[in-house]
């Protein structure tokens, strides 16, 4: 049996490396227990192949056939919803800080090779995967740089919506108003309810920031869906739309409505991009002691 043994330990050394090769994701950033998972799997299976494989034929060749089937299984697998696995991973790794640097850049190298190889809708679709954790963390530039890969024309209907709703936030969240709202003009409305919801949202965020404040609060008032994100992103255009005005004090009680509602990490919506109402939430992430996490560039 030492030969089926071989043949299983050589598949199993190898299994990580073809799942990693085949996702297109740096090999280092497989968890330990994903490798000792196709370890296991693709040297059971080589094994169990080589040992059937002794009853017709000598260790050698059974050993051989081992190889074969095992090899031929694990990268069958590994290529299985390989664009989808790959992403899903690196999405994983960049909401981790240890790994988060490494993941990101992997991230845009990676849709950099898909915008050549894939279909718009395919594309598409793990954008939408890849975007929420990167801009999650504030790896705007890099989610931009990966929506940018595909063009808005290529696409229909609500997929055209969503990217576009994607796309936009992101370039608020640069300070590119003029370019979100290029975008916005690109797209048929109304969207489907669940992408309008976001894109009216922006909208007013739009409004506050550049001083339309009577625009940004009668949208608030119209479509403020309470708690949850909607809430705290309208909370944030209240916020914005009161300090424009010189009310301070309903600007603060919008930034705490947005923190009671979203956290800390919700003020932080409010400093970046810049707005009347930036000053009050750098004050009050400074109180809490998350002042240094308020990048200079933010200024």
């Amino acid at each position: 049996m030492w030969f089926p043994a071989l043949a299983a330990l050589v598949v199993g050394a190898l299994a990580p490396v073809f799942h990693a090769d085949a996702w297109g994701v740096p090999l280092k950033l497989l968890s330990w227990r994903m490798t000792l998972r196709a370890t296991l799997v693709a040297g059971v299976t080589t094994f169990l192949a080589a040992s059937i494989a002794l009853v017709a034929l000598p260790p050698r060749e059974a050993a051989f056939v081992g190889l074969l089937v095992g090899g031929s299984l694990t990268l069958l697998a590994a290529r299985r919803m390989r664009h989808e696995r790959g992403t899903l991973l690196l999405a994983y790794r960049v909401r981790q800080p240890p790994s988060r640097d490494d993941a990101t850049k992997a991230m845009r190298e990676r849709f950099e090779r898909l915008a050549k190889e894939l279909d718009a809708r395919t594309y598409t679709r793990l954008c939408s995967i890849a975007v929420l954790p990167m801009s999650a963390v504030g790896a705007w530039d890099e989610s931009l740089a990966i929506l940018e890969g595909i063009e808005l024309e290529e696409l229909e209907g609500d997929e055209r919506a969503r990217h576009a709703q994607a796309l936009a936030t992101c370039l608020t969240e640069r300070g590119d108003l003029e370019g979100a709202a290029s975008v916005l003009e690109k797209i048929d409305r109304p969207a489907s309810d669940a992408i309008e919801r976001w894109l009216v949202a922006l909208e007013a965020l739009l409004f506050a920031i550049q001083g339309a404040s009577d625009k940004a609060l009668e949208l608030a008032r119209q479509h403020d869906d309470g708690d949850g994100a909607l809430g705290a992103s309208y909370a944030i255009v209240r916020a914005h739309a009161c300090a424009c005005d010189g009310r301070d004090a309903e600007a603060l009680k919008a930034l705490e409505r947005a923190r009671e509602i979203a956290g800390h990490d919700a003020l932080f919506r409010a400093v970046r991009p810049v707005g009347p109402a930036t000053d009050l939430a750098r004050e009050l992430l400074t109180e809490v002691g998350y002042g240094e996490r308020i990048a200079p560039s933010e200024d």
